[in-house]
């Protein structure tokens, strides 16, 4: 039993030195466990960052020239189903989501910058897209007319000829119409990503 106490304080107390010992080696334990679950909670942290995937970068300048081949199929897609007789409103619908890929393939990634440009690509290229094709139309129903000169003389068959003018917007508008229904789901399904 005298190896179990270290002897008495003050007031008359015996101390063992087990138990002391065990204090102190208890103190350390508990700084150690408070380091080590620091030391856990940080390389949990550590990995949970490093399990998030990094966003793209965006690199405007080639998602544009990748919209602009993306609305260029589109348009050509419209010229050949005019000619066919068909209007031309469905490749609007393609026109939309071939800008949206080609921006996400050359930019990286789709954002709202890329999604504003994409729109006003293709709504202009459906403009040029639906005179283009009237423009041929006229070639191909007047001789010796070239495309240049078919294309400048639409705005005065316009004005001249009412049936050319009703059928030029009816087409136009309609066109429009479907494009801006492709529109809507092209940007909500680029925006739940």
């Amino acid at each position: 039993m005298g190896n179990d106490f270290n002897g008495q304080n003050q007031d008359g107390e015996w101390h063992s030195a087990s138990s002391t010992d065990s204090n102190s080696s208890w103190g350390q334990s508990s700084a150690q466990d408070g380091f080590s679950s620091q030391n856990t909670a940080s390389s949990a942290n550590t990995y949970t960052n490093q399990g998030e995937p990094a966003e793209k970068p965006v690199n405007i300048v080639t998602g544009i020239v990748g919209a602009f081949v993306g609305v260029l199929i589109g348009v050509v897609l419209w010229v050949v189903i005019y000619q066919m007789g068909i209007i031309a409103g469905i490749a609007g619908f393609v026109m939309m989501i071939c800008a949206f890929k080609g921006f996400e393939l050359l930019g990286g990634r789709m954002n709202v910058a890329g999604a504003v440009i994409c729109i006003a690509l293709v709504l202009i290229a459906v403009y040029f897209a639906h005179n283009i094709s009237v423009a041929i139309s006229i070639m191909q129903e007047m001789d010796d007319i070239t495309f240049s000169n078919a294309y400048k003389s639409i705005p005065e068959f316009r004005k001249l000829v009412s049936e050319f003018d009703k059928a030029y917007l009816h087409d136009l508008l309609i066109g429009y119409g479907l494009t801006l229904v492709a529109i809507i789901p092209s940007i909500k399904g680029k925006t739940r990503r």
